[in-house]
């Protein structure tokens, strides 16, 4: 229990640097950086629909939750995600839920 709390905790709130998830627009004119999965959640809260569905469409969620999270359950919550018929807001909640439950990012 101790070394998953260290996890969540590294995670959650650290910084994975060389493995920071980007969220980047047309013409690479947006570049929004998040290097854990608190940023994330916060980028993700204000990233048009178009952007976010893009990124779950093409796998990129679920790539960085499993490569650079190392959570392959996350990654399978992202899969989902992908796989379904939902819209940008529902996928986005889907996602954030999950990251929530599991790490228990500070409000």
């Amino acid at each position: 229990m101790q070394e998953r709390r260290r996890h969540v905790r590294k995670y959650a709130r650290g910084d994975v640097q060389d493995k920071a998830f980007y969220f980047r627009g047309p013409h690479e004119r947006l570049n929004l950086r998040a290097q854990n999965l608190e940023l994330l959640a916060q980028i993700a809260e204000g990233v048009d629909d178009e952007r976010w569905s893009l990124r779950l469409e093409r796998g990129d969620y679920e790539r960085w939750f499993r490569d650079a999270i190392e959570d392959p359950e996350l990654a399978d919550v992202a899969a989902e995600m992908a796989r379904s018929n939902d819209g940008a807001d529902q996928t986005r909640r889907g996602i954030l839920d999950a990251i929530a439950e599991r790490y228990t990012l500070p409000a």
